[in-house]
């Protein structure tokens, strides 16, 4: 048997299929794999600015402040609605004809090509967040370790000179 034998057009066309399938199913993994970035970075951001509101810890003396501390809000919640939307199939306004090849190559390209748009997007956005978030906490780090601590009301007196 030749190699000419095996490696023939039916063997291309399901090359090329198993290719055209795996590039679709890795760009929704890898909007997937972000889509969870964001829920985790909102579980911290949560998590941390909660835990310091309860401490006491998260005072807001200016205006720069506050916009520093929400920051991080609408972009996670931005972040999170542009991944799920990368994860969705690829939708097009034209319309097509299935039994024409050609048509569909175009919508698969254009498909293709607003599913990368739509990727780079949230990967930028993604990284906005965590910048963001990172500011977020570094400040109210920062700001904590700035004031001074609180004196308590009740203070031991014993040892002291004259008692």
């Amino acid at each position: 048997m030749d190699i000419t034998d095996i490696v023939n057009d039916k063997y291309w066309l399901g090359y090329a299929k198993k290719n055209i399938d795996s590039a679709e199913a890795a760009l929704k993994d890898a909007a997937s794999t972000l889509n969870k970035l964001v829920a985790t970075f909102w579980g911290i951001y949560t998590t941390a600015f909660t835990a310091g509101s309860i401490a006491g810890k998260v005072q807001i003396g200016n205006p720069f402040d506050l916009i520093l501390f929400i920051m991080p809000i609408p972009i996670l919640m931005i972040g999170y609605i542009i991944t799920t939307r990368a994860q969705l199939p690829g939708l097009s306004t034209e319309e097509i004809d299935p039994r024409i090849p050609e048509d569909v190559q175009k919508f698969y390209n254009l498909s293709v090509k607003e599913k990368k748009k739509q990727l780079h997007q949230a990967f930028a956005l993604v990284v906005v967040a965590a910048l963001s978030l990172t500011i977020a906490l570094c400040l109210l780090n920062i700001k904590n370790s700035s004031q001074p601590p609180k004196s308590s009301s009740t203070t031991s007196t014993a040892g002291a000179p004259g008692k």
